[in-house]
Parts: structure tokens; C-alpha cells; sequence
């Protein structure tokens, strides 16, 4: 699949997932917390935006608490949900690939939640670099991703890297059927944070949760805080 198509598929499951009740009454994940502490005056005083907010789990507490925060996903029926849920979000949330978005120097701020594993690391490579320029000189990226560190349960294929540097799979059964996921390794985020002229300001995090039963085991994210570069 070319990246447009891959984005449609994608698009499609997403749309069934939200239809089918994904997330309903799910609270926020611990992340949003981190989010708003490390919020200074300067920050809450800009613009915010929020890749890949969905039906607005996480997105949606962030906003309540009068963060200047839009939105984007490329689910019709995720940024639906979010319209009805809160309706002065409307102009504020937009249906969108921010693998095409081409705004410069426009935010303060970008939290980008298990977002940044979707696609190849040509793919995933181009969403740092569309988030280095939309940000503003000193503008922070929040990154939560997979961590190539879990036991993948659903039957794929490796079709690059592996788990010491970092490798993408196709999935080919599941609720991910068909998508390119990107799992990092450690050294991976680093050298990516240097290429893109982010500091890190919080350490990479790995937080470990349970799979729900019936499925076993645990899934890894990495967690942290990157600054943008004042050149």
C-alpha cells in the first residue's frame, strides 16, 4: 500500500472501532497529567495541537480544563464523537493526515499519543519533521510510542529493523489488520530527537501495562518530553 492508501485503510477501522463503541466511558490514560504539569504560563497562553485525538478520550479532559488545544484525526467518526461530546470544539477540530500538514511555526505545544507508530520509518520519520515545523523555537512535543520491547500477540511480519533498533510489522491478522506499526527502540527515539533538533527535557519513560483478559501478557510505550530547538 502507497502512504494515501494506507492512511484511508486505516481511516476506515478507525471509523468501525469509534461505531462500535471504542473507548466509550474509558478515562483518560495517566499521560494527560503529565501533559498539564509540564504546561508553563507561556505554553497555556499559545496554541496547542493534539495529533490523532480520536473520539477524544484523552483530548477531550484536556480542553475542559480551558487548554487552547485543536484537534486533528484522520477519523471522520472519531472528530464526530468529539463535536457532540463538547460542541464549542467544532472549530476548533478538523478531519486530517498531519503527514501532509505544511503549517509553520504555528504552536506551542503538540502531544501526539501512541500516534507516531502508524507506518514505515519513511512514514513515521516525516511526523517528527512535520512536528519540528509546526512548532514554535522552544515549543514541546508530548510522545507517547510503542516500545519495541513487548511480545506481539497478533500474527505479522517483520518488514524492517528488529527489536534492538527499532523495526516496523505488518499486521496480518487483528484489529490492526493490514496497517504498518512502528515499534522504537531507545537509541532509535534519541537519534530521531537529534536529527530534528528536539532536546529531550523529560528521560524516555517505558511504562509497562497488562493486557486485558482474555489476551496475556503486556504491551510497552515509551513516554517523554522533547523541546524544540531555538534555531
Amino acid at each position: 500500500m502507497t502512504g494515501t492508501a494506507t492512511t484511508a485503510h486505516a481511516a476506515e477501522q478507525w471509523d468501525d472501532l469509534y461505531q462500535h463503541g471504542r473507548y466509550h466511558d474509558e478515562p483518560p490514560i495517566p499521560f494527560t497529567d503529565v501533559i498539564l504539569e509540564n504546561l508553563d504560563e507561556n505554553d497555556r497562553e499559545g496554541h496547542g495541537l493534539y495529533v490523532g485525538c480520536g473520539n477524544g478520550r484523552n483530548y477531550l479532559p484536556l480542553v475542559a480544563v480551558g487548554l487552547k488545544l485543536h484537534g486533528m484525526d484522520i477519523s471522520r467518526e472519531g472528530i464526530g464523537q468529539v463535536r457532540t461530546a463538547m460542541p464549542k470544539t467544532k472549530t476548533s477540530t478538523f478531519v486530517g493526515d498531519f503527514g501532509r500538514y505544511t503549517g509553520a511555526k504555528v504552536f506551542r505545544y503538540i502531544a501526539a499519543i501512541q500516534v507516531f507508530q502508524h507506518g514505515d520509518r519513511a512514514i513515521t520519520d516525516n511526523l517528527f519533521e512535520r512536528s519540528a515545523e509546526a512548532l514554535q523555537p522552544g515549543g514541546k512535543l508530548f510522545l507517547r510510542v510503542n516500545s519495541s520491547s513487548p511480545n506481539l500477540i497478533y500474527k505479522h511480519r517483520v518488514i524492517e529493523g528488529n527489536k534492538r533498533t527499532g523495526k516496523t510489522v505488518l499486521y496480518e491478522e487483528g484489529p490492526k489488520t493490514g496497517q504498518q506499526i512502528h515499534y522504537y527502540s531507545k537509541p532509535e527515539l534519541e537519534a530521531i530527537s537529534e536529527r530534528h533538533n528536539f532536546s529531550i527535557i523529560r528521560p524516555l519513560v517505558e511504562v509497562i501495562e497488562n493486557r486485558q483478559p482474555p489476551l496475556r501478557g503486556h504491551w510497552t510505550q515509551w513516554e517523554t518530553i522533547w523541546r524544540k530547538g531555538k534555531s
